[in-house]
């Protein structure tokens, strides 16, 4: 079921499959996420990952000598989350596990929160994670939004810059063994700030992740009027970028997460996996703000 909390300056739908962004259109009536209709190319919008970033290898991962099955990003973005709250300009949605989560695929109670709020013309979205167990909570966060690259003014894709706030150079992490993510980073350095999205890493290598990057980017291009401004919480401390190598695919993912995953070198243990590791009866919350402005 899709959601849609709204004012005079934006309109946002929420589905409630995956607690999925899929719509943010201004009062102009310009659609700011991606929308993959009548395309090829990625059909997401903004899905939220949980309790996973990227791929584990094998698409399994073991807890205590028990084999657990965990597809990319987890099983969060294919999950129905249930009404929690509704108003004109709030939606809070929840997700807590079923009996088959628990038996293939992650073995914890926990719970999901999911909070949009707009206010002019911005869009806040805090994700809380809470352990409802009685042991640590091993888990990773992170939000995949996508924004259209459009170019109503004439852009290019290769227009577009995300700029960051007092950044020299960030690290890199590419790809390795595939589709898997290099845990191992190195220096990559951004003229003003900025990383334009006509960079060959970002097609060569199809993915980068940022360290240290600061917690709030800009996407933008000259010619443009309409643009993305995020900002986020300073426990997410890495950055991804991605998009579809194709200069027809005109979006680009802009996507905080609190880890980076595996190299896909060695079966995963969640006993060992570097993430984060929630007390008892404690929570986290994941908080961002995301402003969509016409210059």
């Amino acid at each position: 079921m899709n959601y849609t909390i709204k004012n005079e300056k934006i309109t946002a739908t929420v589905s409630s499959l995956g607690a999925e962004l899929i719509s943010v259109v201004g009062d102009d009536g310009f659609e700011y996420i991606w929308d993959s209709t009548g395309t090829e190319f990625w059909d997401g919008h903004a899905p939220v990952l949980f309790p996973a970033c990227g791929r584990t290898l094998n698409n399994t991962y073991t807890y205590k000598g028990v084999s657990y099955e965990m597809v990319a990003h987890g099983f969060a973005p294919r999950s129905e989350f249930s009404l929690v709250e509704k108003s004109d300009d709030r939606l809070v949605l929840s997700l807590t596990p079923t009996d088959e989560i628990k038996a293939r695929n992650y073995p914890f109670d926990f719970e999901l929160v999911a909070e949009f709020r707009v206010k002019e013309n911005r869009l806040f979205a805090n994700f809380t994670v809470h352990n409802r167990d009685k042991v640590e909570l091993p888990y990773m966060f992170g939000w995949h939004p996508a924004f259209t690259l459009e170019g109503v003014g004439g852009s290019s894709i290769y227009d577009f810059t995300v700029a960051f706030k007092n950044v020299d150079s960030v690290t890199w992490h590419p790809l390795q063994n595939g589709p898997f993510v290099n845990p191992v980073g190195k220096p990559y350095p951004l003229k003003n700030s900025a990383y334009p999205l006509h960079e060959k890493e970002i097609y060569e290598n199809d993915t980068m992740i940022f360290v240290g990057a600061g917690c709030e980017c800009l996407l933008s291009a000259p010619m443009e009027r309409h643009g993305v401004k995020m900002s986020y919480s300073e426990n997410i401390p890495y950055f991804c970028i991605w998009k579809e190598p194709s200069s027809e695919a005109r979006y680009v993912c802009l996507e905080p997460w609190g880890n980076v995953p595996s190299g896909g070198d060695a079966p995963e243990v969640y006993e060992t996996k570097t993430m984060a590791r929630l007390p008892v009866g404690k929570s986290e919350v994941y908080a961002f703000e995301v402003e969509f402005f016409a210059k």
